[in-house]
């Protein structure tokens, strides 16, 4: 998100504010949304738990434990005319590796 000012005083619709504002409290006055959420909206949030939520499952054995079971997501971490990276963690002994699509 890029950085703005904070601002001493803000004259809006003939009001006066006086004080200093944040980017959030200035995103919020003129009804601009953030392209990502912002803090207050992700109070209460454990990015972990919501993380293992949008995994899926496959029946791959873990190479560590032999686990049969593996999760895994997709990121696109290379340009676009590439595959996808997929990345796989045991849920019973968290081992953790990747893939190059």
């Amino acid at each position: 998100m890029p950085m703005l000012p904070n601002l001493e005083v803000l004259h809006a619709n003939t009001l006066e504010l006086t004080g200093q504002i944040g980017p959030e409290d200035f995103l919020r006055r003129y009804g601009v949304d953030p392209l990502v959420p912002l803090a207050a909206e992700l109070v209460g949030v454990d990015e972990e738990k919501d993380n293992k939520r949008q995994r899926a499952t496959v029946d791959e054995e873990c190479p560590k434990c032999g686990n049969p079971e593996m999760e895994y997501y997709t990121l696109q971490l290379r340009s676009a005319d590439e595959g996808q990276t997929v990345f796989y963690e045991c849920p019973k002994c968290k081992f953790k590796f990747s893939h190059n699509n």
